[in-house]
């Protein structure tokens, strides 16, 4: 077994619910709703080099594309053209995408392109009003505990540099991508609005839509102990940092006082996840291309560590993981570690490695 995955049990349990979480949720949503009205007034772009911007541009979407010939397009050459920027995917072993996501001149990003159409998407699927269903940038795993609200400091021209180095791997649905550009140009178009119709300015609106997918994400980090940080804003919000740190408190309470039987359960505690998102992202058949299997196996690594140091405190084990992980580490590490391009991802995996295998 050379790549790990998690994936649910498909068993649904029935675990405490905290109380105050459908308050945290409501400060939440309307934090997220001044958030996007403040950051689309205007016309904000994020610069030419970005790579999805890139890859936005080799696809030549316009008004008279066609939803149809678009989708196939992106079934035909999504692999191919995503290499061309420097994604991680098939046939380019990717780059570390340094402030194109993050404001933090030391916060790695990979942009992670799956192997296949994962979710088995159609064109039905993709339609003007179920293209936004779901994001278009998912996490597959994230080392942060900063809940982003600012995307400004993103395209200022200062340099910064966080405390500490973070890790984060995003995984691009093509197909939704570009779908979500070609009816977002239609749409204004047919509304005569002339302005905020490039690749630069619509990228900014996905990588607007991904902080709190983001944010969802780093909640898994707080509860494996991570300090909680919340990025202060420029628009009305509502602190709720007490009400996030009781919630994470009352968690690692429960999950130190009774006994989880699976993943799946422990991720029972975390409802507010997005459902492709995490842990237990789609990632199709990318798992069986070492090219692209390295990035869900380093997931599954760290996402695990949490998991099985609350099973140890417990006293108990997952015989299940713990075989799956005995299996795992009969295989020499450099097997993996030589697919890596980036000399810091490679780092990290290695680090994450040992650490779950130490533990």
């Amino acid at each position: 077994m050379s790549q790990l995955k998690l994936k649910p049990n498909g068993l649904q349990y029935s675990v405490p619910q905290y109380g105050g979480l459908g308050n945290l949720q409501r400060i939440i949503a309307r934090n997220k709703e001044n958030y996007k009205k403040y950051f689309q007034l205007g016309n904000r772009v994020v610069p030419s080099q970005h790579p999805l911007v890139q890859l936005l541009q080799h696809f030549s979407v316009d008004i008279t594309s066609g939803s149809e010939s678009l989708f196939n397009l992106v079934e035909l050459k999504a692999r191919q053209l995503a290499s061309l920027v420097n994604l991680t995917s098939l046939y380019n072993k990717g780059k570390d995408h340094l402030d194109t996501v993050f404001p933090e001149s030391n916060h790695h990003t990979l942009f992670v392109v799956p192997f296949d159409n994962e979710l088995g998407l159609t064109i039905d699927d993709l339609s003007r009003e179920k293209v936004f269903e779901q994001p278009i940038l998912s996490t597959i795993f994230t080392s942060s505990n900063v809940q982003y609200w600012d995307i400004s400091k993103l395209l200022d021209s200062e340099i910064r540099k966080g405390e500490e180095e973070f890790y984060t791997a995003i995984q691009v649905d093509i197909h939704r991508l570009v779908l979500a550009y070609y009816y977002y140009l239609t749409d204004r178009t047919l509304a005569n609005i002339n302005v905020g119709l490039t690749p630069q300015h619509f990228i900014f609106l996905v990588l607007l839509d991904y902080y709190p997918v983001h944010n969802e994400s780093v909640m898994l980090n707080y509860t494996a102990g991570d300090k909680v940080f919340i990025q202060d804003p420029p628009f009305a919000f509502t602190d709720y940092s007490v009400e996030l740190t009781k919630f994470v408190t009352w968690k690692k309470k429960q999950l130190m006082s009774d006994r989880l039987r699976s993943f799946t359960e422990y991720m029972e505690y975390h409802p507010t996840l997005y459902k492709n998102s995490g842990p237990f992202i789609n990632c199709g058949k990318s798992q069986m291309f070492i090219q692209l299997g390295w990035v869900y196996t380093l997931a599954t690594l760290y996402w695990l560590k949490p998991y099985l140091s609350y099973m140890d405190y417990m006293g108990y084990q997952d015989p299940i993981v713990e075989a799956q992980l005995r299996t795992f580490y009969k295989l020499n590490p450099a097997f993996i570690l030589n697919q890596i391009k980036d000399p810091y991802w490679r780092n990290k995996f290695h680090n994450v490695y040992l650490d779950l295998k130490n533990r």
